[in-house]
C-alpha cells in the first residue's frame, strides 16, 4: 500500500493576534447555530495547524496550552484549547461562526475578512482534534453502530456539529427513549458525538485522503527528441491544501506511461500534482483538482532530456536600475531567462570551474561589490565579465530568474554603460535616477514616463526585441564629464562571498531596485528563482 505522510508546519509564529480569541469569552453565544455556519465539505486539522501557528499561537501557544508569547509578555494566560470539558461547552459550528463573524464585545475581530471559510474550518478541525484521541474515535464508532438503527434517518452528523454536548445528549436520549432503546452513558454519548464530528473534521493522525471514492489518472509525456535511457518507473502524487501538504503517494508507471491512484478523497479544495525524476532532474506536473462531481482532469507530467545546447535561450524580460551615489554608479538588475528548446538546458563546463554553466549574466569587468544570494546553489564569477550560474533551465515553465547588483567607478570610461547579452532580449525596462546635469541616451529605448521610489525620481525607458542582446547607454552633460581618475578597478575573478539577503520593502515583484545608502555603499540585492521542487 502506498505510504503517506503529512509535512510538518513551519515553526515560526505569525504576527497577528490569534484567531482563537473566540475562546476568551465567558460563555457561548445564545444565537442559534445552523448547518450553514459550517464550511461545506471536509476540513483538515493538518491544514488548520498551519493557520493556527501563523495566527493563533501568539496568544494560545503552538500546542494550544494558552502560553503564547503575547500572553507571557503581559503576564496573562489564554484559555487552553485541549480541555475537553471546555470544548464541550460549544459546538464546532459555534467556533466557526464566532471566528468568522467576531465578537466585538470581547474585542474579537471578524476573521472572515482575512481568512476564507475553508481556512477557518480547518482551524476549527485543529481545535477539535486537540481534545480527542484515536482510541476515543474508535470507541465512538463502535458505540454508534449500536444506536444508529434505532435513532433512524435524522441527520445526526449535522446535529453533532451544530449543538454542544449537553443539547446533543438531551436529543439523543429523548429519541432512544421513544424507541425504548437503552441509553448510553453520558461519557458514551460524548464519544458518539465525537465520532460523528470526525466524519467532517479530520484529525491529523488519520490518513486525510483515504478511504475515498476519487480516482486520479495521469500520463507521462517524453517531449524531447530521442528516447530516455532511464525513464521513471514510479511517480509521486502529492496532495496539498493551501500551504499544507496533506500527503504523498508513490505509484508505479505502467508500460504505456500511465499511472493511477484510486480511493482518495475527491475534495475540490485539494490540489494534486505528479512528480518524477529523470536524468537527475526533477519534474512536476501542473496541479489539478476534483470538481463537485468527483471528476478530475488527467495529470500530464511532461519530461525532457538534458542538453548543453543554449542556442534557444532568451531573456524574456530584463529590468535595470542605474543610480549615482558619490563616485559610484549603482547597478541593480533582474533578468528572466527562458528556454525555448525541447530539452532541459543543463549547461557546459566553464574553465577553470568544473560546474556546468547555464545562465550567463554579463557584468562590467570593473564591477565592484558584486552581490547576489546563493540559496543552496553554487554561483561564481569569472574573469571574462560574466556572472555564471549552474541551475538547470527547464523548457516552457522553467523560467530562471536572477537578481544581482554591483557598483562601478564614476565617471564611466567613455561616458558609456554597455552590456552584451549572449541571448536576445525580448523586453527591457530601464530606470535611471534623475541627476541634474546628466542626460542619459539609451540606444533603442523609448522614454515611457517618470517614477518616484523611496524619494528618488527616476526616468523610465522601455525597449523590445533587442535581437543582438546589446544594451548601450551613453551619458552627456556636465555630470557625465570625466573629472578625475576612474578609481580602483576591481577584478571580478574572485569567488563570490556568502551574501546577506536584503530586499527593499518597496521592491516591486518583477523589479529589482538599488537603494542609496550612506557613504555610497551598495545594499545587497536578493535573488529569487523559480525552480522545480523535490519531494521532501
Amino acid at each position: 500500500m502506498p505510504a503517506i505522510h503529512a509535512d510538518a508546519p513551519p515553526p515560526g509564529l505569525g504576527s497577528r493576534l490569534g484567531i482563537l480569541a473566540l475562546l476568551l469569552w465567558l460563555g457561548w453565544p445564545a444565537v442559534p447555530v445552523q448547518a450553514q455556519d459550517l464550511v461545506p465539505g471536509r476540513s483538515w486539522a493538518a491544514a488548520g495547524e498551519t493557520t493556527f501557528l501563523q495566527n493563533c499561537a501568539p496568544c494560545h501557544g503552538p500546542t494550544g496550552d494558552g502560553d503564547g508569547p503575547v500572553m507571557v509578555e503581559q503576564n496573562l494566560s489564554a484559555p487552553g484549547l485541549s480541555d475537553p470539558e471546555r470544548i464541550a461547552q460549544g459546538s464546532p459550528a459555534d467556533w466557526f461562526r464566532t471566528t468568522r463573524d467576531g465578537r466585538i464585545e470581547n474585542l474579537m475581530p471578524p476573521w472572515g475578512n482575512q481568512l476564507t471559510n475553508a481556512q477557518i474550518g480547518d482551524v476549527v478541525a485543529w481545535i477539535w482534534h486537540l481534545s480527542t484521541s484515536p482510541d476515543e474515535l474508535d470507541e465512538g464508532a463502535r458505540l454508534w453502530a449500536t444506536v444508529a438503527t434505532p435513532l433512524g434517518d435524522r441527520d445526526w452528523q449535522t446535529l453533532a456539529l451544530t449543538t454542544n454536548h449537553q443539547a446533543w445528549a438531551e436529543v439523543v436520549t429523548a429519541s432512544l427513549g421513544e424507541q425504548q432503546h437503552p441509553v448510553p452513558t453520558a461519557g458514551e454519548l460524548r464519544l458518539i458525538q465525537r465520532y460523528l464530528q470526525s466524519l467532517t473534521l479530520t484529525p491529523d493522525w488519520t490518513n486525510p485522503l483515504r478511504p475515498g471514492a476519487g480516482v486520479l489518472k495521469g500520463r507521462i509525456r517524453q517531449l524531447s527528441p530521442g528516447a530516455a535511457t532511464d525513464p521513471p518507473t514510479e511517480v509521486r502524487l502529492q496532495a496539498q491544501v493551501g500551504e499544507t501538504v496533506l500527503g504523498t503517494y508513490t505509484v508505479p508507471v505502467a508500460a504505456d506511461d500511465t499511472f493511477v491512484l484510486e480511493g482518495v478523497e475527491p475534495a475540490p479544495r485539494i490540489l494534486w500534482t505528479a512528480q518524477a525524476e529523470q536524468a537527475n532532474l526533477d519534474f512536476e506536473s501542473p496541479p489539478v483538482r476534483f470538481d463537485e462531481l468527483g471528476r478530475t482532469p488527467e495529470l500530464m507530467l511532461d519530461l525532457y532530456l538534458p542538453s548543453a545546447t543554449h542556442g534557444n535561450l532568451e531573456v524574456e524580460s530584463l529590468q535595470l536600475v542605474l543610480a549615482l551615489s558619490g563616485e559610484q554608479l549603482l547597478v541593480g538588475q533582474t533578468v528572466l531567462v527562458v528556454n525555448t528548446l525541447s530539452w532541459v538546458f543543463t549547461g557546459e563546463a566553464e574553465t577553470p570551474e568544473t560546474l556546468p554553466v547555464t545562465a550567463r549574466i554579463p557584468i562590467d569587468p570593473a564591477a565592484d561589490e558584486v552581490t547576489l544570494a546563493d540559496f543552496g546553489r553554487t554561483r561564481f564569477t569569472a574573469g571574462d565579465g560574466f556572472v555564471l550560474d549552474s541551475v538547470p533551465i527547464y523548457p516552457v515553465s522553467g523560467r530562471h530568474q536572477a537578481v544581482l547588483g554591483y557598483s562601478l567607478p564614476w565617471p564611466l570610461a567613455d561616458q558609456r554603460w554597455r552590456q552584451a547579452w549572449p541571448y536576445p532580449v525580448r523586453h527591457a525596462i530601464l530606470l535611471i535616477a534623475d541627476v541634474p546635469g546628466l542626460e542619459p541616451e539609451p540606444a533603442g529605448f523609448v522614454q515611457s514616463g517618470e517614477r518616484e521610489l523611496n524619494g528618488q525620481g527616476f526616468t523610465v525607458w522601455q525597449a523590445a526585441d533587442l535581437a543582438d542582446g546589446i544594451l548601450d547607454i551613453g551619458f552627456s552633460g556636465p555630470a557625465a564629464a570625466r573629472t578625475g581618475a576612474a578609481g580602483q578597478q576591481a577584478t571580478a575573478t574572485q569567488v563570490l562571498p556568502e551574501p546577506a539577503y536584503l530586499m527593499p520593502r518597496w521592491l516591486p515583484a518583477a523589479l529589482a531596485l538599488i537603494l542609496l545608502a550612506g557613504g555610497g555603499s551598495l545594499l545587497l540585492v536578493g535573488l529569487r528563482r523559480e525552480r522545480q521542487g523535490r519531494d521532501a
